[in-house]
């Protein structure tokens, strides 16, 4: 019995590698790196956190996810400067935001907390000595 849950642990992380490591998948014409969209939410929140714990694996590939739009709103409009994807676990007691930079603002944008795909490239900056991920470049879609 403990070698059939062996096994079935090593499957069950091999296929995660794969999943969360599948290279250059094409999706309207970019090549992604890392697509999330393609995960469970559970593997989707584990991911996430990888990235937020080893930013160094990440750096300068593209990243696609899907979760629900956040974004400061001033003076009645969306911030620009600060928008994020806020990815749930599977119980949804559990979130992880990324944040994002679009390359070019969006015609309209989503409304704040709806579902939205965004795919960017991955970095890290520094603000008052804390080291913070986000994806550069980024287009969004509502989903």
């Amino acid at each position: 019995m403990k070698k059939f849950a062996s096994v079935c642990l090593s499957l069950c992380l091999a296929f995660t590698l794969v999943a969360c490591s599948t290279p250059t998948q094409e999706s309207q014409g970019a090549a992604v790196d890392v697509d999330l969209t393609q995960l469970s939410s559970t593997l989707v929140y584990a991911e996430v956190y990888n990235m937020a714990s080893n930013p160094q694996d990440y750096l300068g590939k593209t990243v696609r996810m899907q979760g629900n739009l956040v974004y400061q709103v001033v003076n009645g409009q969306p911030n620009p400067d600060y928008m994020a994807c806020l990815i749930s676990d599977a119980t949804a007691c559990c979130a992880q935001g990324v944040e994002f930079v679009l390359s070019q603002p969006p015609e309209e944008y989503p409304e704040l907390g709806s579902m939205v795909t965004v795919t960017g490239v991955f970095s890290t900056y520094e603000s008052s000595g804390m080291t913070y991920i986000r994806l550069e470049e980024a287009s969004i879609e509502a989903s």
